[in-house]
């Protein structure tokens, strides 16, 4: 059907015009969606992304022979991203990014952040850690002579977690935890929180990392962040094994995997 589609249009002139008008209607959702991932909307976000896979892909691979539309197609992979990121999508983003930035000098210095951002999460997933520090602290120097703040946090967040040093990334999760409170963005808070409640797992300090992944669990419950929420009970199992309450552990993480 779709070939037939595909062969009409063609016929008939209109090939270009349709592909177009894809284009727009996938910008719209692009954007749509993430807005939707900071709110409860956020798993039949996912899914209507992953039933118009196919249709995002086909839009991407027309927009790779469309240099005069660059930043439509820019706004797509980065607009994506982030739920791509959680769903561990990374292989398409990075392709994509990769053939955009050979352009980068033709995109507005907020276009070029925003995809840097989609390719940082791509190459981290990828296993391109250094690409990925490159990317995103190309970002976050942009972001920055921007002052845009909120995704200089952002940025600044997806940093933390490649670095190696304990007490620097107990800092800069301590400062962004209160960065994300002052400026009342709880999916921010609930993202620092994550990162931090681990971090002072590892360094010993228990009863605090139970603290802020209970401050964490309680917002996500509250704004029902669905893809959140099994992570935060994966973690917290982590918390309880580590102080002896097996029983505890594996009826979170029986929870977990029941979402």
């Amino acid at each position: 059907i779709r070939e037939y589609a595909h062969y009409q249009l063609e016929k008939n002139g209109e090939l270009t015009q349709a592909y177009d008008n894809l284009a727009k209607w996938c910008n719209h959702f692009a954007q749509e969606s993430m807005k939707r991932l900071r709110t409860s909307e956020q798993i039949e976000m996912v899914k209507q992304i992953q039933e118009e896979d196919h249709n995002i892909r086909v839009v991407l691979d027309y927009l790779m022979t469309q240099p005069t539309q660059l930043a439509i197609y820019s706004q797509i992979i980065s607009g994506l991203s982030w739920t791509w990121n959680f769903l561990q999508v990374a292989t398409l983003p990075f392709h994509h990014t990769q053939n955009i930035l050979k352009f980068a000098d033709q995109l507005s210095p907020l276009l070029l952040a925003d995809l840097l951002v989609a390719g940082g999460h791509s190459a981290h997933t990828l296993g391109h850690y250094e690409l990925a520090e490159t990317w995103h602290q190309q970002a976050l120097d942009i972001y920055e002579k921007l002052g845009d703040t909120t995704n200089v946090n952002y940025t600044r967040f997806f940093m933390s977690g490649r670095i190696t040093n304990e007490a620097r990334s107990q800092n800069l999760l301590f400062e962004l935890r209160q960065k994300a409170i002052e400026a009342q963005d709880d999916f921010l808070l609930c993202l620092v929180n994550l990162n931090l409640s681990m971090v002072c797992l590892h360094s010993g300090k228990i009863e605090q990392s139970k603290i802020v992944l209970e401050q964490g669990l309680a917002i996500c419950e509250r704004h029902q962040y669905w893809l959140i929420i099994p992570v935060y009970y994966m973690d917290y199992a982590s918390i309880q094994y580590t102080s002896g309450n097996f029983d505890k552990a594996f009826k979170l993480l029986e929870q977990a995997a029941s979402l």
